[in-house]
């Protein structure tokens, strides 16, 4: 989950923000109707750090490189967004 949120936000405090928000909202679910945790964990993780980029509060920094990365991120998204009917999905390569 960590990496996930790292590569979408490129940085670690940002990162383990996002983790815990999303290992806190598990904890606060009934498990029963879940098939693949590690999907669902996935996907939460994902979505919570994409809004974090989305929150205009949200400073640019992390790593270098990562700038020019997150913004074409949020621009994909933002793009999909302004589509009528357009699904997100968002592939990470995790290393």
């Amino acid at each position: 989950m960590f990496s996930v949120a790292y590569r979408i936000l490129g940085s670690v405090s940002d990162a383990e923000d996002a983790v815990q928000e999303a290992w806190l909202r598990w904890s606060n679910l009934d498990h029963s109707g879940i098939n693949d945790p590690r999907a669902f964990l996935v996907r939460v993780t994902t979505r919570l750090a994409i809004d974090r980029l989305r929150r205009p509060d949200h400073p640019p920094g992390g790593e270098p490189g990562e700038v020019g990365r997150r913004a074409r991120i949020l621009g994909a998204v933002t793009d999909c967004n302004d589509r009528p009917g357009a699904t997100v999905k968002v592939v990470l390569t995790i290393d």
